[in-house]
């Protein structure tokens, strides 16, 4: 095994902004770290460094659907660029010009774009992997969603737990619980990035869940499609209850499983190292009904009952994604729907999960208009700006809204800071990777 070894000048950590060192008045006290709260600087001549304070900042979140990732990433790339360019003069101006303002306000500390387990999963099928995960880790920094089936769990124990004891209700999961990483507080300078050899089958086994997942709803549509007419009410109801009856088959087959370990009828395998969502969802249930006395036996007749109350349409993951499905539903049970693409269960799945806790999203046009008719027949009462390419140039607007609402001190500050290039755009993202 060959080794390489490399030798680090601690000098090298400090940057630009270079002023006067307040300790030896060499013009070498420069930028060694930005934290949270505060930042560091040090001197590259005598090394005595000092500590600066930075005033506590709330930030916009800003989801990005995988087909904006995409086309950022094809804009800016030497070898992908063709792609957006053919498309025309307009096209190319509208996604440089959403690079440049979206990493503008990030910069700016002011807008965060959190990415997700959807951003990776979905490059990791598509051949420019790489390529995708900078750009989506450009500008989400180390802020990232959690994994979904986390938030649905925190949503529904919520709904559960005041469920159980009506008048104790602890109000919605917090967006804090929600997004991981440096979310509201200053991002240094210095990104670094880890990347671990995948096992061969991993793309492969997601390749053959999404087409699982897609062949799924193939199947729900040509029932809508050629079963007698159901209003909408129907369809979301339908939806809403299946739910519940799915997470409890789920868990109930993972017991057999285990079941069939102990009774030496199955091999304890690699599946069955790691609880399922729907084992870990049920179990906290569970532990729920322990912590208020209901006997074992009980417990599973209790789950039922909940699941089959009003309550359900309280989780709001439940509510928006039934909500899409029977928007769907009923698209297609006028025939005013085609088959479906192979996202739109994931895009459904992210946009329900993920809206409570944004400021506005960037989605496809078939999944906003399901999103809006599901609004319009439920009030969703989602305070977040949903935006598709049918409305990009609001998206525009939206974003110089933002930056007018910054004061100018707050822009001084950064460059202050970080230094009067900061803020210049990084079109050479990949230029810079592939050198």
């Amino acid at each position: 095994m060959s080794e390489r070894s490399f030798v680090i000048d601690p000098r090298d950590w400090i940057t630009q902004p270079f002023t006067t060192c307040p300790f030896c008045s060499e013009e070498q006290f420069g930028l060694l770290m930005v934290s949270r709260h505060g930042y560091v600087k040090r001197c590259r001549g005598c090394m005595k460094d000092e500590q600066f304070s930075l005033p506590v900042i709330e930030k916009r979140v800003l989801y990005l659907d995988q087909f904006a990732v995409s086309n950022l990433m094809k804009v800016l790339h030497p070898e992908h660029r063709y792609r957006i360019e053919r498309r025309g003069d307009a096209e190319e101006r509208f996604w440089l010009d959403l690079f440049d303002r979206l990493e503008r306000l990030v910069k700016l500390q002011v807008l965060v774009c959190p990415h997700s387990d959807a951003h990776w999963e979905e490059s990791l099928l598509a051949p420019q992997h790489e390529e995708l995960r900078r750009m989506y880790e450009h500008l989400a920094g180390d802020v990232r969603f959690e994994d979904p089936g986390m938030v649905k769990r925190g949503q529904v124990l919520r709904v559960f737990e005041a469920w159980l004891d009506p008048g104790a209700d602890r109000g919605p999961v917090p967006r804090r619980n929600v997004l991981a990483g440096n979310t509201d507080g200053w991002h240094d300078k210095l990104q670094v990035e880890a990347r671990l050899d995948l096992d061969p089958g991993t793309a492969e086994a997601l390749r053959a869940a999404r087409a699982g997942r897609h062949d799924g709803l193939g199947r729900a549509a040509k029932v809508w499609r050629e079963n007698p007419r159901r209003g909408f009410e129907a369809y979301f109801r339908a939806e809403v209850a299946a739910y519940g009856e799915a997470e409890l088959q789920a868990y109930a087959k993972r017991l057999q499983a285990f079941m069939d370990v102990l009774d030496a009828r199955r091999q304890l395998d690699a599946d069955l190292v790691f609880a399922t969502d729907s084992q870990i969802l049920i179990m906290q249930m569970r532990e729920r009904l322990v912590e208020r006395g209901v006997p074992h036996e009980e417990q599973i007749g209790k789950l039922r009952e909940f699941f089959a109350s009003d309550a359900m349409v309280q989780i709001p993951f439940l509510r928006i994604g039934a909500g899409m499905f029977a928007a769907l539903a009923v698209k297609n049970s006028l025939q005013q729907a085609g088959d479906p693409n192979r996202g739109m269960v994931t895009d459904i799945n992210v946009v329900s999960t993920y809206l409570p806790y944004c400021d506005a999203m960037f989605v496809d046009s078939e999944c906003a208009d399901l999103l809006a008719d599901a609004d319009r027949e439920l009030n969703l009462g989602y305070r977040a700006e949903v935006f598709s390419n049918r409305s990009r140039e609001e998206l525009l607007h939206w974003l110089a809204g933002i930056e007018e609402s910054i004061p100018p001190d707050h822009v001084d500050l950064v460059a202050q800071v970080y230094g009067k290039t900061w803020l210049r755009a990084f079109r050479e993202i990949f230029a810079t990777a592939q050198s």
